[in-house]
């Protein structure tokens, strides 16, 4: 079960974002997309992301139009989200979906809730799916705006 996007899994290495992606600025402030194409409306993702726990700290968050990896102090992604149209898991949801599609596909293993209610910020929906000891899949927004993957828990 291993998790790419546009060729990019967990556990590569930061090099593999670049030669994928492009070089990128280090930020480590957000863990949103820079610019989505979807600008002007929230991105809905995990509000918390566990650090992994190798490696220590020092690791990078590195965004792009449509998306952010993180990557530990290795520096190997083990988090990244995408806002991008058409992305789908390999089960068939993805962006654009409800989140009853999710609770559908995913069954018993699917947890939802609402995110930021009573806090000032714009409360959403979403689902995360817990599908093995490490790895992780994060639906926000109904209809569903980002997916996330990561090996550590979203929350």
């Amino acid at each position: 079960m291993r998790g790419t996007i546009d060729g990019v899994g967990l556990d590569d290495p930061e090099t593999t974002v670049f030669e994928r992606f492009g070089s990128v600025e280090r930020d480590g402030r957000y863990s949103a997309p820079v610019e989505p194409r979807n600008a002007g409306r929230p991105v809905y993702g995990p509000g918390t992301v566990d650090g992994p726990r190798r490696g220590g700290q020092g690791g990078a968050l590195l965004r792009y139009s449509d998306g952010v990896f993180a990557s530990d102090a290795r520096r190997r992604v083990y988090y990244m989200l995408f806002t991008s149209r058409g992305l789908k898991t390999s089960r068939g949801v993805g962006i654009g979906n409800r989140l009853a599609k999710v609770k559908s596909v995913y069954g018993d293993i699917a947890r939802c809730g609402r995110r930021n209610v009573d806090s000032g910020y714009t409360a959403y929906e979403f689902c995360r799916v817990r599908l093995s000891a490490t790895r992780w899949l994060w639906f926000g927004g109904d209809p569903v705006r980002s997916v996330a993957l990561s090996t550590v828990a979203m929350g």
